[in-house]
Protein backbone atom coordinates (compact mmCIF):
# COMPACT_ATOMS: atom_id res chain seq x y z
CA UNK A 1 0.00 0.00 0.00
CA UNK A 2 2.68 2.52 1.09
CA UNK A 3 6.46 2.39 0.87
CA UNK A 4 8.53 2.78 4.03
CA UNK A 5 10.34 6.09 4.35
CA UNK A 6 14.13 5.58 4.25
CA UNK A 7 14.60 7.32 7.62
CA UNK A 8 12.03 5.08 9.28
CA UNK A 9 13.95 2.03 8.15
CA UNK A 10 16.78 3.00 10.52
CA UNK A 11 14.55 2.40 13.54
CA UNK A 12 14.03 -1.16 14.78
CA UNK A 13 10.89 -3.03 13.94
CA UNK A 14 8.85 -4.87 16.55
CA UNK A 15 9.83 -8.35 17.64
CA UNK A 16 7.68 -11.32 16.57
CA UNK A 17 6.21 -11.51 20.09
CA UNK A 18 5.40 -7.77 20.11
CA UNK A 19 3.82 -8.19 16.68
CA UNK A 20 1.57 -11.03 17.88
CA UNK A 21 0.47 -9.00 20.92
CA UNK A 22 -0.18 -5.91 18.83
CA UNK A 23 -2.15 -7.90 16.27
CA UNK A 24 -4.28 -9.46 18.99
CA UNK A 25 -4.88 -6.03 20.56
CA UNK A 26 -5.81 -4.37 17.26
CA UNK A 27 -8.07 -7.31 16.44
CA UNK A 28 -9.94 -6.87 19.73
CA UNK A 29 -9.89 -3.09 20.30
CA UNK A 30 -9.11 -1.66 16.88
CA UNK A 31 -6.25 0.60 15.89
CA UNK A 32 -5.56 3.29 18.50
CA UNK A 33 -2.51 5.07 17.11
CA UNK A 34 -2.54 6.21 13.48
CA UNK A 35 0.08 5.28 10.92
CA UNK A 36 2.16 8.39 10.28
CA UNK A 37 3.03 9.24 6.68
CA UNK A 38 5.72 11.72 5.73
CA UNK A 39 6.50 12.59 2.14
CA UNK A 40 3.90 9.99 1.13
CA UNK A 41 5.73 7.12 2.86
CA UNK A 42 5.33 5.27 6.16
CA UNK A 43 7.20 7.24 8.78
CA UNK A 44 5.86 5.40 11.83
CA UNK A 45 3.60 2.37 12.12
CA UNK A 46 4.98 -0.26 9.75
CA UNK A 47 3.69 -3.10 11.93
CA UNK A 48 0.31 -1.44 12.50
CA UNK A 49 -0.13 -0.99 8.75
CA UNK A 50 0.73 -4.62 8.02
CA UNK A 51 -1.62 -5.81 10.78
CA UNK A 52 -4.48 -3.67 9.47
CA UNK A 53 -3.94 -5.14 6.01
CA UNK A 54 -3.90 -8.69 7.40
CA UNK A 55 -7.08 -8.09 9.41
CA UNK A 56 -8.85 -6.33 6.55
CA UNK A 57 -9.13 -3.06 8.48
CA UNK A 58 -8.93 0.38 6.94
CA UNK A 59 -5.89 1.95 8.64
CA UNK A 60 -6.11 5.29 10.40
CA UNK A 61 -3.55 7.60 8.78
CA UNK A 62 -1.93 10.83 9.94
CA UNK A 63 -0.08 12.98 7.41
CA UNK A 64 3.01 14.65 8.89
CA UNK A 65 4.33 17.92 7.57
CA UNK A 66 7.72 19.55 8.30
CA UNK A 67 6.13 21.80 10.94
CA UNK A 68 5.06 18.64 12.81
CA UNK A 69 8.75 17.89 13.50
CA UNK A 70 8.75 14.36 12.06
CA UNK A 71 12.01 13.27 13.71
CA UNK A 72 10.68 14.28 17.15
CA UNK A 73 7.51 12.32 16.34
CA UNK A 74 9.58 9.15 15.87
CA UNK A 75 11.46 9.68 19.12
CA UNK A 76 8.40 10.20 21.33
Amino acid sequence: MYDVHPVSGHFPSVTPEQYRKLKRDIGVRGQDRPIALYEGKVWDGRARLQICEELGLKPKIRILRPKDRPVAYLLY
